[in-house]
């Protein structure tokens, strides 16, 4: 009971320290942008350190989430070794940065600390070299090699370490037909706001949305608008879009976060749409 009372203690000595000092905290959403003390997932301290900056991220309720080191005090700029935790303290990945970019070695653990993945990337950021996957009971399951981003060559395992047919481990989610269908899609459906067509407004609208496991859309939402009027038309296309054939990781579906520009142009006789993926 005493020692439990004194853990309860220690994290709220812990907690009101990084509160107090609030006028060198940075809040954080779970997108790791600025934001306000009532928005934010984390907090974050710099600490200066001879020629860079110790950087701390934390869970609101006191936890330590990742540490590292930044070239500034005021913007990350990740360099060096990096570690990140979960709630309970446990390892979650490790590796280093070049100026924001993975370099080197990287590891990701399941929970508990129990190895999960490990990959390679060069000076330019590209994944290059070993990509091993691990099950959970540290048997291999995959041991691909890449080449500047491309995969060159691939073998996957069943739990016993006998070969298996490979898959991508990276599926993304795919409207139904592909790309030349969505395009299709939209152009049908999309109609330019006779006011912004009147007033002369254009450009892209960014509309972010979450492909679910089951191929609906869901937390639909203008990442980055022009004008209420083209906004809310990019929105009511998307929120008409039927079911998309969901993303995949390592064979499992996933949730997958998708950002879709749609662009409005008055440059011929009639708006015009365009569409590109933007892969997460």
């Amino acid at each position: 009971m005493k020692a439990t009372k004194a853990i309860l203690i220690l994290s709220f000595l812990l907690t009101s320290t990084i509160y107090s000092l609030a006028q060198d905290t940075i809040f954080i959403n779970n997108r790791g942008w600025k934001t306000t003390r009532e928005n934010a997932e984390y907090l974050r301290l710099y600490t200066p350190e001879a020629d860079m900056f110790m950087v701390q991220d934390f869970y609101l309720s006191g936890e330590i989430n990742m540490h590292g080191h930044s070239q500034y005090g005021d913007t990350l700029i990740r360099m060096g070794p990096f570690k990140y935790y979960s709630k309970e303290g446990k390892i979650t990945n490790e590796g280093s940065f070049e100026r924001n970019r993975q370099v080197g070695e990287w590891k990701t653990y399941r929970e508990g600390g129990i190895l999960k993945i490990v990959e390679n990337y060069n000076s330019e950021g590209k994944q290059d070299g070993p990509f091993l996957v691990y099950y959970p009971n540290g048997s291999l399951k995959r041991q691909d090699r890449y080449k500047d981003d491309e995969v060159v060559d691939k073998k996957c395992f069943g739990i016993d370490g006998s070969d298996t047919a490979w898959f991508e481990y990276l599926s993304y989610p795919t409207f139904i037909g592909g790309d030349r269908a969505r395009v299709d899609f939209v152009n049908a459906n999309i109609t330019y706001p006779q006011y912004a067509r009147e007033a002369g407004l254009q450009g892209t609208v960014y509309v972010n949305f979450i492909v679910q496991k089951s191929g609906k859309l869901s937390n639909i939402r203008i990442l980055r608008g022009i004008h209420e009027s083209l906004d809310n038309e990019a929105m009511r296309v998307v929120q008409l879009m039927p079911d998309w054939i969901p993303g995949k990781m390592d064979g499992e579906l996933v949730n997958v976060e998708f950002n879709l520009p749609v662009r409005f142009s008055l440059g011929d006789s009639g708006p015009t749409r365009y569409q590109k993926k933007n892969r997460h």
